[in-house]
């Protein structure tokens, strides 16, 4: 089913990679999430935001998302299943960012993943502050032409 401008063939992402020992991986997630938490802000669309995780996460990982989270100020829910890539199951834990267009349809936006045990014995913080920049723009467009 095509959306208009929020159907995309190809889509302008960042991603940031975070390089930390896992003492300061709780300072480096709530300072990540204090940026999303400005970006989504600005914007004047619904977001929602979303922890997913396979059933078989690491409950280290998912506990240190909610602290992270809750440092932060943010409300969010637990869920298992994921929008970000459409179709793809969900390997690792994440945080999602959702966007609500004007038929209540979620798009996702940013998301924030933990990649643990990288080279070195760091953890990498895995972030996409603003998801598809197309999105977050057709997303924009269509809130205020409604």
């Amino acid at each position: 089913q095509k959306r208009g401008l929020l159907s995309q063939q190809h889509a302008t992402r960042d991603r940031t990679m975070i390089f930390c020992s896992e003492e300061n991986c709780l300072n480096e997630l709530i300072s990540s999430l204090h940026f999303i938490r400005k970006v989504i802000k600005i914007f004047p669309f619904e977001t929602r935001i979303i922890v997913c995780a396979p059933k078989r996460a690491e409950k280290k990982v998912l506990d240190l998302f909610v602290q992270g989270l809750q440092a932060s100020g943010l409300s969010f829910v637990e869920e298992s299943t994921s929008l970000f890539p459409k179709g793809e199951k969900i390997k690792a834990p994440r945080i999602e960012v959702r966007g609500v267009d004007a038929y209540g349809v979620e798009w996702p936006l940013s998301s924030v993943q933990l990649e643990n045990e990288t080279c070195a014995g760091l953890t990498m913080i895995s972030c996409s502050l603003f998801g598809s920049l197309e999105r977050v723009l057709a997303l924009a467009i269509e809130r205020e032409n409604n």
